[in-house]
């Protein structure tokens, strides 16, 4: 991958190390103000993610997503056990986040 690809994938996942900490989860709402950027490229991971899984190409390696499940990164927040409250850690509701 370019060294401009590389650069962004370095600052997002800091920027997600920076909301973990923040958050204590790595579950960055569809719709977040504090960075849309991260918002997008967490979107982004997933999406990539669900196409290696289907075979697809996808720029996604194992390396990254070792990365990513380093930080407990969350790969469909509808299978984790995260969302079966209709409330998140920090008491919004979750229409309101996704």
């Amino acid at each position: 991958w370019s060294t401009r690809s590389e650069a962004i994938w370095r600052t997002r996942v800091e920027q997600l190390r920076e909301f973990k900490r923040e958050h204590s989860h790595c579950m960055v709402p569809r719709n977040y103000p504090e960075n849309p950027q991260l918002s997008t490229w967490v979107a982004t991971q997933r999406k990539n993610y669900n196409k290696k899984q289907q075979g697809k190409p996808t720029p996604l390696t194992q390396e990254r997503i070792d990365q990513l499940e380093a930080l407990e990164f969350v790969w469909s927040y509808w299978d984790h056990n995260f969302m079966s409250s209709d409330y998140n850690v920090n008491g919004a509701k979750l229409n309101e986040m996704w």
